[in-house]
């Protein structure tokens, strides 16, 4: 596959290369992949899925989406998968003639495999994130199985499957690590065996810091010009990094939070599901910003937030303390008035308040 999008196809009776697609000015395939040495696939970025069934020497298209697919893979028992961008899944069960749509939320899928049993076969997704789907029922239902912790995962080898339907897979990542993976209790954990010492790099730091900025900007110009008042840039910088730190910790468990929903729980629910926790999300959302705005304004107007550890003794010495010394004249009239004395003796504070 060029990058002009011109495909060949090796002919090694000949020892030369044959143009697939003559007629077609730009061919922007994903994945190529034969399963056997008649049966091919070429996917590409336009939804459509080319079939060959004479060993890639002639392709035929089918056009299922207008969204890109990113790979294809075929199971023991026949099943052909493929996998898109914004969640497209497609399974066929006749060599790909026809396919059923089984479209998994709107994920970008990059990858899926399988590991076939004697009755049972485990179908494996994964997003662009790197996290990691499991479904044993061919694609209807999906349930989490890796979440990338400790980096994405390249490649994965079946160690052993239970009686029980349990099975234990290793695991080769990212940062040289080498982990393993097995169900326990409906649920699957990841057991770190080693690597991992490279995640405290200058990759993983810029990978935190590029999203971290990007929000920071964003509420720098958010509590620097929406405010009816020239706030200083100290004032708004601290405010808008301490409010990207919070919400950053906060996608991250509102991610975990909803991820702890299970498939049959959102199929059960389905819409219902998404109406509070929109909610949830812009009340928790609308908490940040707020929070950094009063984080902002104490910071700009920190003689309003220290009153109230200082006499208004200490104050009546410091500048902009005219507001401090009405409140002093109404606390003396109102001591003169409980004491029941004379309205004239009030005279006598004014000259100490002047």
């Amino acid at each position: 596959i060029f990058k002009n999008g011109e495909v060949l196809h090796y002919i090694p009776e000949g020892i030369s290369f044959k143009p697939i697609f003559k007629d077609r000015l730009k061919m922007n395939a994903s994945k190529i992949y034969f399963p056997d040495e008649l049966n091919g696939y070429i996917v590409d970025e336009s939804g459509t899925v080319w079939t060959s069934n004479d060993g890639g020497f002639n392709f035929y298209p089918n056009r299922l989406t207008h969204l890109a697919f990113h790979d294809i893979h075929k199971t023991i028992n026949g099943e052909i998968f493929l996998a898109g961008e914004r969640g497209a899944l497609y399974r066929s069960t006749d060599e790909g003639n026809t396919w059923i749509q089984l479209s998994h939320k709107r994920y970008n899928f990059i990858r899926i495999w399988s590991f076939t049993g004697t009755d049972i076969t485990e179908l494996f997704l994964m997003d662009s994130l790197g996290n990691i789907l499991i479904s044993t029922d061919l694609g209807e239902h999906w349930n989490p199985f890796y979440t990338p912790m400790n980096g994405k995962l390249w490649a994965n080898l079946l160690l052993e499957r239970k009686e029980n339907g349990q099975i234990k897979i290793l695991n080769i990542g990212e940062y040289r690590t080498i982990s393993v993976t097995e169900s326990k209790d409906q649920k699957f954990a990841t057991t770190l065996i080693t690597g991992g010492d490279s995640v405290f790099t200058i990759y993983s730091f810029l990978r935190i810091l590029f999203p971290l900025s990007g929000i920071w900007l964003f509420f720098l110009s958010l509590y620097s010009l929406i405010p009816n008042t020239k706030v200083p840039l100290k004032a708004s910088s601290v405010g808008a990094a301490v409010t990207g730190v919070i919400f950053l910790v906060f996608l991250w468990g509102f991610q975990v939070y909803i991820l702890s929903f299970t498939e049959t729980t959102m199929i059960i629910y389905k819409a219902l599901a998404a109406i509070p926790i929109f909610l949830l999300g812009v009340y928790s959302l609308s908490l940040i910003v707020l929070f950094g705005a009063e984080i902002t304004a104490c910071l700009q107007f920190r003689e309003r937030y220290i009153a109230p550890l200082h006499s208004l003794e200490e104050m009546n010495t410091s500048p902009s303390n005219e507001f401090r010394k009405l409140i002093l004249t109404l606390k003396s009239a109102y001591k003169i008035q409980k004491e029941k004395k004379s309205p004239l003796l009030m005279l006598n504070f004014l000259p100490s308040l002047v």
